[in-house]
Formats: C-alpha cells, structure tokens, sequence
C-alpha cells in the first residue's frame, strides 16, 4: 500500500496542491491573485483618508468669495467620493452667493449621497463574483478529477487498489481545495467592505459634506460681518 503511495508522498508541495489540479488550475490560480488585488485595492480606496480627505477642508477654508465657483467646480473631477458628493449637491447653485437653507438642501445631498455610494458598492461586486465562481470552478475540477480516476481505475482491472483510488481522489481534490481557499477571504473581504461603505453612507459622508458645504460659504459670510462694524461707526 506504500508502495502505491509513494508517487503522491514524493511530490513536491508544488505539484501536489497546483499542477496535479488539472486544467481547471489555469483559471484558479489567476483568479485567487486577481481576488488579492481586488482586496488590497478596496482596503485602500475605501479608508476614510481616501473617501474623505481633508484637504479638501482646508482649501475650502482658505477660500475667497472670488474663489468658491472655481473651487465647487474643481470637485467636478475630485476622484474621492466626498468630492463627487459636494459638486453634485452645489452644482446647480454655482452662481449663488448665500449660505444654502439645508431644508431644500438636505433632500439633495441624501440623493446624492446614495448614488455616490452605490458606485462604492459597485467596487466591491468583483470580489462577490469571485467568491461565488470559486468554489464552483473547484467542484467542476473535482467532478473532471473523480471523472477521469474512475475511468483509469476501471481500465486497470485488478492491478489496481483502494489504495490507487484514493491518490487519484486526493488529486481530485485539490480544486476543491483551491475554490474554498479563494472564497472564503473573498466574502469576508467584502462583507467587512460593505460595512466600511454603510458606514461612510449613514454617518461619515453626510456629516463630512455638510460640513465641506458649510465652509465653502463661510468665507463669503466674514466680510459682511467684519463690515457691519465700519457701518456703525460711520453712523
């Protein structure tokens, strides 16, 4: 029985858990790399440096009145979300000087931030994708592996073993393997993402860009007030 054995415990770890695969192996490994990009790359658009920068704050404080419709339409092309949501909460009031009344405004900004958001969400579908098509790419290897043991197993007559089967089984396996190993971290990457976005939609981004809008306007309120004292004194 060790004897029949012997070829699988020679293998390298290599050609045990990927070129024993078959050729369904092709597409998983491509696609857990391609499921590692996909979670770096939301762990890093999704941080609230990147969601919510504070730059823009302080350019919005150093604002002029002369500055502010260059100002709202440099967001146009922001690339954060916080930005996307200010231009297009204030787009339509480019022109107006006055502080906006927030309950005309308030409908549009939770408009807005729900599109804004539904792109972040958007972002994070690829890894939904991947953990759904793993595990059935790992079974259809499986079901090509079992297919083709049992095939050789048959020809071989009585030559054959339990203990042969059992090596042919155990390399079929190894899609199965490879499916659940990339679904697993795939869904509670985005799970855990989900979260981070709900967040930044209920709490963050709207406190974040009311408070953005209401700096952007603030700089055409201080000179009136620092006027209205020349004006006493005058009189």
């Amino acid at each position: 029985m060790l004897d029949s054995l012997q070829p699988l415990l020679d293998n390298t770890l290599l050609q045990r858990y990927v070129i024993e695969g078959g050729p369904v192996m092709y597409v998983l490994v491509p696609l857990s790399l391609l499921m590692l990009g996909a979670v770096l790359q939301s762990a890093i658009r999704l941080r609230s440096a990147r969601v919510m920068p504070r730059r823009l704050m302080k350019k919005a404080g150093a604002l002029t009145p002369a500055e502010r419709i260059g100002f709202i339409k440099s967001l146009a092309s922001d690339p954060s979300p916080l930005g996307q949501i200010v231009w297009l909460t204030l787009k339509d009031r480019l022109h107006n000087s006055d502080a906006p009344d927030w309950d005309e405004l308030s409908p549009v900004l939770s408009n807005v931030t729900a599109d804004v958001t539904d792109e972040m969400y958007d972002s994070v579908n690829l890894l939904e994708t991947i953990y759904t098509v793993g595990p059935l790419l790992g079974l259809l290897g499986t079901i090509l592996g079992m297919k083709q043991t049992f095939f050789r197993f048959s020809l071989s007559g009585a030559d054959q073993t339990v203990s042969h089967l059992s090596v042919g089984i155990q390399q079929a396996l190894v899609t199965t393997l490879w499916g659940i190993a990339v679904a697993i971290p795939s869904y509670t990457a985005a799970h855990v993402f989900h979260g981070w976005i709900r967040r930044h939609e209920r709490d963050n981004l709207p406190k974040a860009a009311a408070d953005l809008i209401d700096q952007i306007y603030a700089s055409s309120a201080e000179p009136e007030a620092s006027a209205e004292p020349a004006v006493e004194a005058a009189r």
